[in-house]
């Protein structure tokens, strides 16, 4: 990509904050042990997923990413990837119809005040609700 963009290449290691990977296999949560010496020691830390769904949202999210995205929201940021536009599309449709509505009035001015900056910049088209 760097030559394509007729760029420098810049890698490095540093993160300021740690990374943890999870592997979700049904409804259990395993942590990645990246310095696991063997295949053995590879997951570790099972957890059972633990969103209150009820009947309507397991039918409506069968592999329960709306409630892994809800044990993480509001108070920690979270970031979905999706393999295309569509898919992410149809996902972001179905965490919005899982998580509870009282979610969206949560820092509610701050998201005011983004909205309108984004539309006086331009970016976006203002809708009144």
């Amino acid at each position: 990509m760097a030559s394509f963009l007729d760029a420098k290449l810049y890698t490095g290691n540093f993160r300021p904050v740690e990374l943890t990977e999870y592997v979700k296999i049904g409804d259990q949560i395993w942590e990645l042990n990246t310095s696991a010496k063997t295949e053995d020691e590879l997951l570790y830390k099972q957890r059972l997923c633990c969103f209150p769904y009820t009947r309507e949202q397991k039918q409506l999210d069968t592999d329960m990413i709306g409630g892994l995205v809800g044990e993480v929201v509001p108070d920690h940021a979270c970031i979905v990837f999706c393999p295309t536009r569509r898919n992410c599309e149809t996902l972001a449709e179905l965490i919005c119809q899982i998580l509870p509505r009282t979610i969206t009035k949560i820092k509610r001015k701050e998201k005011v005040s983004l909205y309108r900056a984004v539309v006086e910049e331009g970016g976006a088209k203002f809708v009144q609700r």
